[in-house]
């Protein structure tokens, strides 16, 4: 980003979409641009479904090897509704006309289907995005592109949805799935599809005048300078004819680059004729990529990182657990927590990123010594901890009299979108005891206040029989900010002596479909897959708690 500013207003930089017309240009004009432009289109988990699939990430980070700068947009093929008829193919699927996919509902609606699966292909977008990031490539990213032009699916609705959609994957893939890589690129002119500073670094504009028309594009280049109140860096992600460089220098509309669209936009002589291409690629004000710095990455950065500082690992075995705690290393950016069962044994990674300085481990088994390292992490490399061990301790139970409470976990996965306990009361007193007197309770951290939804999947009872809320605490306790509180209907019986309420199967998640981080959580405990007393969900009798043990401050 340091070099787009320092050459923005003094040099454009060279663009073109697809390696092969790379090749084509490398081969006519003797140049390469600085820019390789790729898309995202075959990941999209609709066009997966019918076959298709993509080397676009390796082929960035093959030109990223070369010394290249990447941008990417995503032809995002609707996640359903492919009408697929002649002439609206399901592999036309990005375009409106060809989809039944209707963003302002899903937009509307983040308990549907049609939400859910728009969180899906983000996700699957995610994975490749990462894949780039762990390369250490940046990415000039420009989705839901075109936006005011209505002809896709994402802008048929007007400005207020893909607004809507390009916030929630900003969030998504920044605060979700961590990716840091991305320089956010928006790519519509009118204000009212502009959706905010905060999300945008760069303002972009696809320009497709007529063949051979080489004018620097100024109307639409002093429209986004005004969009972006002057302090966003302008591109043209797209183009068909490239602007004649002299010309924009003559009109200072100073384009940061060019992104040439393929096929006969770049090779019919007619869009841009061969001796125009030799002109811009050999122009004095045109980067190419050899000319590109090789300390691209670190440009204007005059204090280079350092690898992170020595810091120390604390373990401490605990009921049901292993809290881990370290002091902070200098320079560090997130930290990776490895584990053995033998001091000198191979570690395994238990988290690949942690971004503060500790962490439960729950997946463990009572007296039994885990050996534990922390992996420190930044550009300029790692720094390894000292090795700490511990043991967690049995989870006690309280007496098997009177009302019991017990727990299992229907999901193993502590970074998901979704929490699903479920649980059963067991009457072993000699009283029958009316259920409606009843309420169970069980104790999470939210990962990122959002507004949450209750699901009842099961219950022997009838779900129709209880109720959930999900109460935020007051106070906050370790490994708690909320909880789950079922209670239950008049109509929910009597629990008899001996008796059992059965199942009540449980799932929590947010609207957004952000994830949650399990691990320390007060009453979760991922390795009791089967009913099982369990003293970290509490069961209370006419507000009465009689069972379990409520969280408390460290």
């Amino acid at each position: 980003m340091n070099y787009l500013v320092d050459q923005y207003g003094k040099n454009m930089l060279s663009g073109q979409e697809e390696i092969n017309e790379i090749d084509w240009l490398h081969a006519n004009v003797g140049k390469k641009p600085a820019i390789a432009a790729l898309d995202l289109i075959d990941y999209s988990p609709s066009r997966a479904e019918h076959g298709l699939s993509s080397t676009e990430a390796e082929k960035a980070i093959a030109w990223d090897k070369q010394g290249g700068i990447v941008t990417f947009a995503w032809h995002w093929n609707a996640p359903k509704g492919l009408i697929d008829t002649q002439g609206k193919e399901w592999w036309r699927g990005f375009y409106a006309d060809s989809t039944t996919f209707d963003i302002e509902y899903a937009m509307n609606h983040p308990e549907s289907e049609d939400y859910k699966l728009l969180i899906r292909d983000i996700d699957v977008i995610a994975g490749q995005l990462k894949k780039l990031q762990d390369a250490k490539v940046p990415v000039l990213f420009r989705p839901l592109h075109e936006a005011e032009g209505k002809w896709f699916w994402w802008g048929a609705k007007g400005p207020e949805p893909v607004k809507k959609l390009y916030i929630l994957m900003h969030d998504r893939l920044t605060n979700v799935h961590k990716l840091n890589n991305l320089i956010w690129v928006w790519n519509s002119v009118a204000p009212d599809w502009y959706p905010g500073d905060e999300y945008v670094d760069i303002l972009s504009f696809d320009s497709y005048p007529q063949a051979g028309d080489y004018s620097p594009q100024i109307a639409k280049y002093e429209d986004l300078v005004a969009l972006g109140k002057d302090k966003k860096l302008v591109a043209m992600s797209e183009n068909g004819p490239i602007p004649d460089p002299d010309l924009m220098k003559a009109y200072q509309a100073h384009w940061s680059w060019f992104a040439t669209w393929y096929g006969d936009f770049v090779r019919d002589g007619k869009q841009n004729s061969l001796e125009h291409l030799k002109k811009v690629y050999n122009h004095p004000n045109v980067i190419t990529l050899d000319e590109l710095p090789t300390n691209l990455k670190t440009y204007g950065i005059t204090e280079q990182p350092s690898v992170p500082g020595s810091f120390t690992l604390n373990a401490a075995g605990e009921t049901a657990k292993v809290s881990l705690s370290w002091t902070a290393s200098a320079n560090a950016k997130s930290y990776e927590v490895k584990r053995s069962t033998t001091e000198n044994g191979a570690f395994a990674t238990v988290v690949s990123d942690v971004y503060g300085s500790s962490y439960t481990d729950t997946a463990v088994t009572a007296d039994t010594t885990y050996y534990y390292q922390i992996v420190a992490k930044n550009d300029a490399g790692q720094t390894l901890s000292n090795t700490a061990s511990a043991a967690p301790k049995a989870d006690t139970q309280q007496p098997t009299t009177g009302l019991l409470l017990q727990y299992r976990t229907a999901d193993t996965k502590v970074n998901d979108n979704h929490l699903n306990p479920q649980f059963q009361i067991v009457n072993k007193g000699t009283t029958s005891v009316p259920i409606n007197e009843l309420k169970i309770r069980y104790y999470y951290t939210i990962d990122g206040d959002r507004e949450q939804t209750f699901n009842c999947d099961y219950a022997t009872l009838s779900c129709s029989k209880l109720n959930g809320k999900l109460v935020k605490m007051e106070k906050a306790e370790t490994g708690a900010d909320y909880y789950l509180e079922v209670s239950f209907n008049s109509d929910a019986g009597v629990l008899a002596p001996g008796g059992s309420t059965g199942d009540i199967q449980t799932r929590i998640h947010k609207t957004d479909w952000s994830n949650y981080n399990e691990s320390d959580d007060y009453s979760y405990k991922g390795t009791q897959t089967s009913f099982a007393d369990h003293l970290k969900v509490t069961l209370y009798h006419n507000g009465v708690l009689v069972w379990g043990t409520e969280p408390t401050a460290n």
